[in-house]
């Protein structure tokens, strides 16, 4: 029998801590690129990379719904298999004919859509879809079958094995937008290769005879998530687009690092997201739901505490995280859009969360509903109000609104297939640890500019004050540390 709190904190403890250091990569590459290929071409380099990850987020049209649903209960080797190699032939098969049609729409691609403002290879790019699907597919498999560990292990391994390959770029002098796409291609397939052949280890290499109704059928369950997804994902960047369109990419090279710092808090749903859908869909399928309410419940909690001192914290040190990772021009224009861009966070990690649980009852159709609504409110009120008035504050605004809507969609539905109560209480004592902390940091202000130290005092003022409110209960604490110690029943 599974326990599932102590799976949870485990696989979160991994995920979490890979999650970290993934998210750390935008704190190394940020001020590395700016400074050495300029905020206009870094805002030409964020435009490509992020229609990449477009286009390789809607290449599967939904095939492997059913094998992400169902492999983290299926033990039989042979419908692992079957499980796992049907989807990924048909989604190879796409992601060849989506880079086929990159080759012939390459000069369409760079006039129109990027204005000609940066110059790279559309064969790179093709390079990065392949290695991009290699990676998901076979990490995917490990992040299904339970195995948390493997998995966050060479989540971590690629980004880094990325930046280090880039940094001896760096070093020769040769930096460009072509040798960063290389340097990824590099790390996508020196980690995805072993664990592809590991997998062929473990179920055997199999080449399925693809079943028109078979994927006909996963088509239908999965392509409304696919939809919900790019709809979401259209929420995320579209601002970017539209701010290129109508201002230029130098004020997309402004908005980005601004929009990553104050986005950094969305690592902590997405991380717990990936450890809560496995068991939310064990829990389901055995009709726990007792365990599958606390999981969700611990979840919220979890993230309330952290995603609220955020908010306080990156209000206050905003300018000076951007002064530093970025330089002066980057901070004037765009530390204004930090504290909106984490409130907005705020709402997108609950939302995130909500969406596993309709995610785990199949509930894809209402996922594809919410979410067209958020993202087309977001791209209309970005058309208008950047046509209007020009400012990169707009899109910071306009995502923190498309975000809250989602928020309250989402909630509305969840709470038809699980309970789901907010703890007013604990919001209310982490709201006023997190002013606290505020003040604790601005005073330090007056004496230190070392912004190590000052987050330091701030998280640590923060949890003084969260555990003297009580925020945190004391059966919740010695769980943790049982567990810490393995003095967790199994």
């Amino acid at each position: 029998m599974i326990n599932y709190n102590k799976s949870f904190i485990k696989n979160n403890m991994y995920v979490i801590t890979s999650h970290i250091l993934i998210y750390a990569k935008a704190i190394i590459l940020v001020p590395l690129l700016i400074k050495t290929i300029g905020v206009a071409l870094y805002g030409g380099y964020i435009l490509l990379n992020t229609g990449i990850d477009f286009l390789f987020s809607i290449s599967s049209l939904g095939v492997g719904f059913t094998f992400k649903r169902y492999l983290p209960s299926e033990h039989d080797r042979r419908k692992q298999r079957e499980l796992f190699y049907h989807q990924f032939t048909f989604h190879f098969l796409v992601i060849v004919l989506f880079s086929l049609c990159l080759l012939l729409s390459a000069d369409f691609i760079k006039v129109w859509f990027l204005k000609n403002g940066i110059s790279f290879s559309m064969p790179l790019v093709c390079c990065v879809l392949v290695g991009t699907f290699l990676f998901q597919q076979s990490t995917d498999f490990f992040r299904y079958s339970h195995r948390m560990g493997l998995f966050s292990i060479s989540t971590i391994l690629s980004p880094y094995l990325a930046i280090f390959i880039i940094i001896i770029i760096y070093s020769l002098g040769h930096l460009h937008i072509n040798t960063l796409l290389k340097a990824e291609i590099t790390a996508l397939l020196c980690i995805s290769i072993p664990l592809c052949i590991k997998i062929c280890t473990e179920i055997g290499l199999y080449i399925p005879a693809l079943r028109i109704n078979k994927i006909i059928s996963d088509i239908r369950l999965g392509f409304p998530v696919v939809l919900a997804f790019s709809i979401g994902y259209i929420t995320a960047v579209s601002d970017k687009y539209v701010i290129a369109f109508f201002m230029a990419p130098l004020y997309v090279g402004y908005y980005s690092p601004a929009y990553t710092f104050g986005s950094m808090i969305m690592f902590l749903p997405r991380a717990i997201g990936i450890t809560l859908f496995p068991l939310l869909s064990t829990a389901t399928d055995k009709q726990n739901f007792d365990s599958a309410k606390k999981l969700v419940m611990y979840s919220i909690k979890s993230y309330l505490i952290f995603a609220i001192p955020f908010i306080v914290g990156s209000s206050i040190l905003a300018r000076d995280i951007l002064i530093l990772f970025a330089n002066q021009e980057v901070a004037d224009a765009a530390f204004l859009c930090v504290p909106i861009v984490a409130c907005a966070s705020l709402f997108y990690g609950l939302s995130t969360l909500f969406t596993t649980i309709l995610y785990t009852h199949l509930k894809t159709k209402s996922l594809f509903f919410i979410n067209a609504v958020s993202a087309m409110l977001n791209l209309i009120l970005n058309i208008i109000l950047i046509y209007l008035f020009k400012h990169i504050i707009i899109a910071a605004l306009t995502t923190l609104l498309s975000y809250f809507v989602c928020f309250i969609l989402l909630d509305r539905e969840a709470k038809m297939y699980l309970e789901i109560h907010y703890d007013k209480a604990v919001i209310l004592k982490c709201i006023g640890a997190s002013l606290l902390m505020g003040v604790c940091v601005c005073s330090m202000k007056y004496f230190c500019s070392n912004m190590l130290l000052l987050i330091t005092v701030g998280c640590f003022s923060y949890f003084i004050f969260l555990m003297i409110s009580g925020a945190v209960s004391r059966s919740e604490i010695q769980y943790v540390k049982n567990f810490i110690y393995g003095r967790l029943d199994t």
